[in-house]
């Protein structure tokens, strides 16, 4: 490097601590117009102070007109006066050159062009403040204005939030629900409503980068607080509190009430949390612990609903309510059919068949031991002896039937272990109590006959298409012996009436499970109330996870039995494919075999149905406006509050969960897929 490079480097740098001594300078400037402002302000004050305590007034009004004079008039001259006394001589202003006798000749600054372009000079001086921290004033002005709830920014709240009915949640049943219609499929209804809702309303414009510049290039607002006209009490005191608003303390925002939780009430440390933990060893276990404990938490109280929206449901006060929860307590060993979601005809079968009991005491208990143990036991051992008896048994009819009487058996066991009598009775009713206090009982009720009657009804088929097949394969045998068919067309009932059963059990529960997530929609549609929305979603989520939970053993074992009998059909096709050919005996082959398979996949579509029903919640809150129209003017464009709730529904991955896994539709469809193209397959083979 020469020595001319080095005299260019060495006055580069000369000018750059030039500009960085001009900058200190400007700083020290912009701080010392901010101290004089604000020492002119405190003069003003207390000269209006002084003299509101010695008014002077005379007849003709002489201390309004000395007071206007002083705020407006004298004030000028006072600002003057003060300036000229407390500021040093009036140097350049930043955005101005500075004189040439005082700094060296340089360069502009990078970051005067865009203070410059920015802001311009208009907004120059606010309350006696340089231009330059009025530009940033603007700036900061501007970026909260925006219209993001995430700033401080005041937004006016609707008061629907109180248990009004809101007049949406009025027009909507007044145009779609009828005075006897079920709150099953709300979730479509409301979704349907919102999206005619959101395609025919009015199209406005949104501001963009040119409003937005505007917006920005507008007079800055001095930053006092301004007063907003309230309509909710508890508003007007947030904003008395605060001058400056916060996530936790806005302007127009229902004060947050805490309900005590397993982790935040006294004590939570010690006792709780010791009997929580006292069985956990894995995240699974937490997971179940802490929803039992949700679930079996007190609720706050509150009036049951749907007396207006679902006239299904008998209006009922808080004292009934309570009369009847008395009674519960005191007549829990007897059945209560007259408050239950389960219809008389299945309660009846299902205790026939040992899946629930006549009524809490030793000799039901009994009888369903009998069912579930002894009967099939002696059915399996009398039709294995007439079976060895006979001159050609049939080895794949009874394996394939011994799948689907094992995997029944086991499924219903599983169901009784997991304490299915304390969800639906007679130990405990705790879901019926729910749907009660909530108000979907009745739909429940209608729901879950209506699916009884279909699986009543594939069972009848499933039966006498077994029925005939057993005639059809020994009216020609002479060899067989007469009480052979009897008893193989009565084995065959019991275990289909087994797996019929446990089926149906599955199917009862998932449809509360539903109508819970339903009746969650329609009553947040309808309160528009967000704490109370997240408390009802946390104990919904819960409950879902919990029931989902108890239900997963008796799914697996229906499986199993399932896959256990595909299996010989399998082995049918392959080494009897002769057996199999298309004919009226293969096709009454498969009608018996594949009606086990049609109500495992039905039970599985509704648990499925429950886990889509949860995901769509979330994006149909997201759709409401939670805003009245008159606040048009004053919303912003984004809702803090209810994204806060939708991510809070989206974050509790809420649905189906059986062994941790979530039961989706497309899970449920791939396993129809699987079985179509194995069944497909092997009835090519035969062909």
């Amino acid at each position: 490097m020469d020595i001319s490079e080095q005299l260019n480097a060495l006055a580069e740098l000369k000018r750059s601590m030039a500009r960085v001594e001009t900058a200190q300078q400007r700083i020290e400037l912009a701080l010392s117009y901010q101290g004089g402002a604000m020492q002119e302000v405190a003069h003003i004050v207390s000269n209006n102070n002084s003299r509101s305590r010695q008014p002077s007034v005379d007849h003709d009004g002489s201390m309004a007109s000395q007071l206007s004079s002083g705020v407006s008039g004298g004030g000028q001259s006072k600002t003057a006066q003060a300036q000229q006394v407390l500021l040093p001589p009036a140097p350049a202003l930043p955005g101005q050159p500075p004189p040439t006798h005082e700094l060296p000749d340089f360069d502009p600054l990078p970051f005067e062009a865009n203070v410059e372009e920015g802001v311009p000079h208009s907004s120059a001086h606010v309350l006696g403040l340089p231009s330059g921290v009025a530009r940033s004033s603007a700036r900061s002005h501007s970026r909260q204005s925006q219209g993001s709830r995430m700033s401080n920014t005041p937004s006016i709240r609707s008061d629907r939030g109180d248990g009004v009915q809101s007049r949406a949640f009025g027009q909507f049943i007044a145009e779609r629900r009828g005075p006897l219609a079920s709150q099953y499929g709300m979730m479509e209804e409301l979704e349907e409503h919102m999206g005619h809702k959101l395609l025919h309303r009015p199209h406005r414009g949104r501001a963009g980068p040119k409003g937005r510049k505007g917006q920005a290039s507008s007079p800055v607002i001095p930053s006092v607080p301004v007063p907003v006209p309230l309509r909710d009490k508890k508003a007007r005191t947030a904003s008395q509190d605060s001058s400056y608003p916060s996530a936790d303390n806005s302007v127009g925002r229902k004060q947050s009430r805490r309900v005590p939780t397993l982790t935040s009430r006294p004590g939570s440390q010690g006792r709780d949390k010791n009997n929580l933990l006292k069985d956990c060893q894995s995240l699974d276990a937490l997971q179940n612990q802490y929803d039992a404990s949700v679930v079996a938490t007190p609720k706050s109280k509150r009036s049951p609903r749907w007396e207006d929206a679902s006239p299904s449901v008998p209006p009922m006060s808080l004292p009934s309510l309570a009369s009847k929860q008395s009674k519960h307590s005191e007549k829990s060993r007897r059945p209560k059919l007259h408050n239950s979601a389960l219809p008389r005809e299945a309660w009846f079968c299902m205790c026939l068949l040992g899946i629930l009991d006549f009524r809490d005491g030793i000799l039901p208990r009994l009888f369903a031991f009998f069912m579930n143990c002894i009967w099939p036991l002696m059915l399996v051992v009398a039709t294995f002896y007439l079976w060895v008896r006979s001159a050609e048994p049939e080895v794949y009819d009874v394996a394939t039937l011994g799948c689907f009487g094992l995997g029944g058996i086991i499924a219903i066991l599983a169901l009784r272990r997991r304490g299915l009598a304390r969800l639906i009775g007679p130990v405990e009713t705790s879901l019926d109590d729910y749907a009660a206090e909530v108000g979907f009982l009745a739909d429940w009720l209608k729901l879950s006959r209506r699916r009884f009657w279909i699986l009543l009804v594939v069972l009848l088929v499933t039966v006498a298409t077994r029925s005939v097949y057993i005639y059809v394969l020994n009216v020609d045998d002479d060899t067989t012996e007469a009480p052979l068919p009897i008893m193989m067309a009565m084995l065959f009932t019991a275990v289909i009436a087994h797996n019929a059963g446990a089926c149906y059990s599955l199917v009862h529960l998932c449809c509360g499970l539903e109508l819970a997530i339903d009746s969650f929609a329609l009553r947040f549609f309808k309160d528009m109330d967000f704490e109370q929305a997240l408390e009802d979603w946390n104990e919904v989520q819960a409950t879902l996870r919990q029931v989902s939970t108890k239900l997963s053993d008796g799914f697996i074992a229906l499986a199993a039995g399932c896959v256990g009998a595909l299996i010989f059909f399998a082995e049918q096709a392959f080494r009897q494919p002769e057996l199999l050919r298309f004919s009226y005996r293969s096709t009454l082959w498969i009608g018996w075999l594949y009606p086990p398979f049609m109500m495992l996949g039905y039970a599985l579509l509704r648990a499925a149905a429950v886990t889509e029903k949860a995901s769509r919640v979330a994006p149909l809150v997201n759709s409401w406006k939670f805003q009245d129209a008159e606040d048009d003017a004053a919303a912003l464009w984004m809702d803090t509050d209810r994204q806060y709730v939708v991510q809070y529904i989206i974050q509790s991955q809420a649905g189906f969960y059986m062994k941790g896994v979530r039961v989706n539709a497309f899970s449920v469809q791939k396993i129809g897929y699987y079985l179509a193209a194995a069944t497909l397959g092997l009835l090519s083979r035969t062909g």
